[in-house]
């Protein structure tokens, strides 16, 4: 095999790497935010704030010392403040269709809310 198989078995195994990261995430965001709802009282959109931090967290963590564990680690200050910007933003977009659904809509179920 040549040089090109060798790059594209190592895009592959990240691209693996990145979705298996960021499906824990997604499983960690759902868990959180499910643990959150039944043991506090706190409205459905400021569990799910939580859970999504403790997401964002999670998933830096995994792409940071998983996925990425092997690139140049200089520019950590460049690539936290991209990751926590992009983040913010799926924060917003994620939370404002939960406040749009559960009190424009009134979808509060546990299964609307998830």
């Amino acid at each position: 095999m040549g040089h090109g198989s060798s790059g594209l078995r190592r895009i592959v195994r990240e691209a693996a790497k990145f979705g298996a990261v960021g499906g824990a995430g997604l499983l960690v965001n759902l868990l959180v935010f499910n643990l959150v709802r039944h043991v506090t009282d706190l409205p459905v959109v400021r569990a799910s704030v939580i859970a999504t931090v403790v997401a964002i967290i999670f998933n830096y963590i995994g792409f940071r010392y998983f996925t990425y564990r092997d690139r140049d680690k200089s520019g950590r200050t460049k690539e936290l403040t991209l990751f926590l910007l992009f983040s913010v933003v799926g924060l917003v977009i994620e939370n404002g269709i939960l406040y749009t659904a559960t009190y424009a809509f009134g979808w509060d179920s546990p299964l609307q809310s998830n």
